[in-house]
């Protein structure tokens, strides 16, 4: 006879196969992360990337469960300051700290090469047109993270998990050292779990044509 631990596992991923949870990375250049491929038959992926062309290459290289929005998230929907850097994977809406970065033998990647003006939209605001919400979210917007929280804080109560980049040390000039002011707010939460809205499943392709 089968194990009952072995049988309820069986079962439980070959559902996840045809109602895959929904895996929301926020700051998806260069797609999604290593560590999250190993689930990768059992999620559907939607990537928010506020760089165009970085969204359109992502959309022309997508798997069949993958989708990329041209959207930027934070705290509220506004017009704010973007900060191109010389390695693009570093830029961000807080500008590097200068004296900080001259620290570093590297630190000339982070320098700005190009400001442009790009406008915010929140996640919550999102996830309710389009009736969709996070099962996993991952969060890794180089300083913004805490502002994508903020607007988006019913998403990430209701997430299983939450895979966030944290800063220990004042890289950006005015972002929030995000580890100190994360973890009460996270306690904050944990409190209140059992009564978080729960995390939908339905309307897989909700997000297809989603826009900020």
């Amino acid at each position: 006879m089968e194990p009952v631990g072995a049988r309820l596992g069986r079962e439980t991923f070959a559902r996840l196969r045809s109602e895959p949870l929904r895996l929301f990375d926020v700051g998806a250049r260069g797609g999604s992360a290593e560590r999250w491929r190993i689930i990768e038959p059992y999620v559907e992926l939607v990537g928010f990337e506020p760089d165009p062309e970085e969204c359109e290459r992502l959309n022309r290289e997508a798997g069949e469960r993958e989708r990329y929005i041209p959207c930027a998230l934070g705290a509220a929907r506004a017009r704010v300051p973007f900060h191109v850097a010389a390695w693009p994977v570093a830029s961000s809406i807080y500008p590097p700290d200068p004296a900080f970065i001259a620290g570093f033998a590297d630190g000339d990647l982070l320098r700005t090469v190009e400001t442009r003006e790009i406008e915010t939209a929140m996640l919550d605001r999102i996830c309710e047109e389009h009736d969709a919400w996070p099962d996993l979210l991952k969060l890794d917007v180089e300083g913004a993270e805490l502002d994508v929280l903020r607007g988006g804080e019913r998403a990430a109560q209701g997430a299983l998990a939450i895979d966030i980049e944290v800063a220990f040390a004042p890289l950006r000039i005015r972002a929030p050292l995000s580890f100190r002011r994360l973890t009460p707010t996270y306690m904050g939460w944990a409190s209140r779990l059992p009564g978080c809205a729960e995390s939908s499943g339905a309307s897989q392709s909700a997000m297809s044509s989603a826009r900020c």
